[in-house]
């Protein structure tokens, strides 16, 4: 009986050792995410801005309704290799956020299922 509880304590540490690694390694995605949806964000602000005062020689908008505007921002960002190639990263960057919360989630659970078969010792 004392060995199992013994054996349930160490699995219960590293447990919580694991658990705290995989929170700061989740605040790490996380962060790296959102910075990359700032700079994303700034890219179509920019070409926002750009379709929004553009204008043709004789001063006119050269869109000159919300679904013109609509389309030629989507345009210029489909062919903006920068942007495109950030869209790249924040996708496998998300891709990662959901793994790493994935599997931080599954620590827990463990861990709980851990401390409910420690209390019935």
């Amino acid at each position: 009986m004392v060995e199992v509880f013994e054996a349930n304590i160490s699995t219960r540490m590293k447990l919580v050792t694991m658990i705290e690694g995989q929170v700061y390694e989740a605040y790490w995605v996380e962060r790296n995410f959102r910075k990359l949806r700032e700079q994303l964000q700034e890219i179509e602000d920019e070409i926002t801005v750009q379709v929004l005062t553009a204008i043709d020689a004789s001063g006119k908008s050269l869109f000159t309704n919300d679904r013109t505007r609509e389309i030629e921002i989507r345009r210029r960002l489909k062919n903006c290799d920068e942007y495109q190639s950030l869209l790249a990263v924040c996708y496998r960057q998300e891709e990662a956020k959901i793994k790493e919360t994935a599997y931080l989630e599954r620590l827990r659970n463990e861990f709980r299922l851990l401390l409910r078969e420690g209390s019935q010792i």
